[in-house]
């Protein structure tokens, strides 16, 4: 009996090993066609009614309220949209290249405080990311609620970035890294706002099996106590991928190295039984 009990560990060792390399080489990347797979051509989806659009096993937050005379959402929604010169929040679910990334038709839209959940073991590695149409023009030439970058002279040290934290598998934070996207803090020569796809390593202490979005900027008004972000806070995302979890190669060393000993040693006691 304790032999097949060495022998069951001797095999789950093994096929563990076979399952963490499948997955090391898997990989997967969500790049929100399948998705998007259902919207109509120029159109969004900023409810998936279940709190969070699913792709590959991946999780994307969605917070959708229905106040019966209008709708509000945050986190994430899906978009095929492609207008680049409308400005204003009515164009919100616009990338402004006009099109997902590479020229792909869908990518997602993330707004006020996103989340991105990884696949069952799995890491969030990379992401591609740009600026909406509604936040570049913002940026741009201003709007009703923001400022043009940069002021009337242009010298105002202006700013728009996207704050990324990354989370362990508890819900513990990890660290966290800034994108941004239009910095006008330097130089009038080295000013820009993003307007093309742009890819972001995920560069924490560890590997994050989520991350969130959250966006921050120089243009803010208070009201009643709370601070509140003039800047449309909008980014668009795309191409996001995943990386496998494997264990260490220590932690199998020790698996397999107790079943072997455990093995060995039923040997032993058995042969001196005879």
């Amino acid at each position: 009996m304790k032999l097949q009990r060495c022998r069951a560990v001797l095999l789950l060792g093994f096929l563990a090993t076979g399952l963490f390399v499948s997955r090391a080489s898997a990989e997967p990347l969500v790049d929100f066609e399948i998705l998007g797979s259902t919207l109509a051509p120029n159109s969004f989806n900023n409810n998936a009614g279940g709190g969070s659009f699913v792709s590959k096993g991946a999780s994307f937050s969605n917070t959708f309220t229905d106040f019966g005379t209008f709708t509000a959402w945050t986190g994430f929604a899906i978009s095929n949209m492609k207008d680049t010169t409308t400005p204003g929040f009515g164009n919100q679910y616009s990338a402004f290249p006009g099109s997902g990334d590479g020229g792909s038709d869908t990518y997602g839209i993330a707004f006020s405080v996103a989340r991105i959940t990884a696949p069952f073991g799995a890491t969030v590695e990379s992401f591609s990311v740009t600026n909406t149409t509604y936040a570049a023009l913002s940026m741009k030439n201003g709007d009703a609620f923001a400022k043009k970058f940069g002021g009337p002279s242009g010298n105002d040290p202006d700013f728009l970035k996207m704050i990324i934290t990354g989370w362990d598998i508890d819900d513990n934070v990890i660290g966290t890294q800034e994108f941004f996207l239009g910095d006008f803090r330097g130089s009038s020569s080295e000013d820009y706002i993003v307007e093309e796809w742009t890819k972001v390593n995920v560069n924490l202490p560890e590997a994050p099996t989520a991350v969130t979005f959250a966006f921050d900027g120089s243009d803010k008004t208070e009201f009643g106590g709370i601070v509140f972000l003039n800047t449309p806070a909008y980014a668009a995302i795309d191409d996001v991928l995943f990386a496998a979890t494997i264990p260490e190669p220590t932690t199998l060393a020790l698996m397999f190295g107790l079943g072997l000993m455990t093995l060995v040693g039923h040997r032993r006691r058995t042969r001196r039984r005879a």
